[in-house]
This record gives C-alpha cells, sequence and structure tokens, in this order.
C-alpha cells in the first residue's frame, strides 16, 4: 500500500529537481556560451536543453565513458567524446559557460578542476559542483 505512494512520490521529487536543474543550466546558456554535460549518454540533456532555449549543436559538448553511448551520440551530430571523469579532462580552461552532468563526480587524476557557471579551471582540489 505505501510501495506505491513512495515510487510516485520519488518521481515526483526526482521531476521537480531536474526540471529546477534544467532551468539553472538553460539560464546559463540562454546568453551565449558552451556547456559541458558530463556523463552525456546519447545526448538526452542536449534535448532537452534545445527544446528549451533552441541550444545550438555546436554550443554542446559531451564526455561518456561507454563508446556505445558516444557513438550513438556522434551519430546525431553531437560533439561527445568517450573520456573518464576520474581523469584530466582535454578541454581548455574556461572553455565551458556551464558544466553539469547528473550526479557529483570528482577528479583523482594529477589535473584538478573547479566547476561553475563561468567555465572551468585546473585548481588543486576536486571537481565541484555550484549553484
Amino acid at each position: 500500500m505505501l510501495q506505491p505512494y513512495f515510487r510516485s512520490l520519488y518521481k515526483r521529487t526526482m521531476r521537480e529537481a531536474y526540471g529546477l536543474a534544467f532551468d539553472s543550466i538553460s539560464e546559463a546558456l540562454r546568453t551565449g556560451g558552451q556547456g559541458l554535460d558530463c556523463g552525456a549518454s546519447t545526448g538526452g540533456s542536449y534535448e532537452r536543453l534545445k527544446g528549451m532555449i533552441d541550444l545550438d549543436p555546436a554550443r554542446y559538448a559531451g564526455i561518456e565513458w561507454s563508446k556505445r553511448l558516444v557513438e550513438q551520440s556522434v551519430s546525431k551530430g553531437l560533439n561527445v567524446i568517450q573520456g573518464d571523469l576520474n581523469r584530466a579532462l582535454p578541454f581548455d580552461d574556461v572553455q565551458f559557460r556551464c558544466v553539469f552532468g547528473p550526479t557529483g563526480v570528482t577528479d583523482r587524476g594529477p589535473d584538478r578542476w573547479q566547476v561553475s557557471h563561468c567555465g572551468i579551471r585546473k585548481l588543486t582540489g576536486v571537481l565541484q559542483g555550484e549553484t
């Protein structure tokens, strides 16, 4: 009896949380700049952002662990590369206006990164999401 209630509550909570996150991402990208999707999968986040702010694919980049998912994204015309978020990222400092992903990520490689809406900068800390 309670299981359907909690399943419904979880789904609603996640829908609202992701809605707020995508509102923040779209607001950061609305006026320009590139976004980096950490854990891009098949580009679902791009599709959602395109529907919200008509995001040009040239302003979207993704990094994904799975070669198969990268191939699917690339076949859609998206700039998604295969990579490991626990290693140094192959991007320039302050290349992205907004960096986002579904979960917290840490970088334990020799280069450390800080994530913010104003870009990525190499630091001596860990990858941190800011709101």
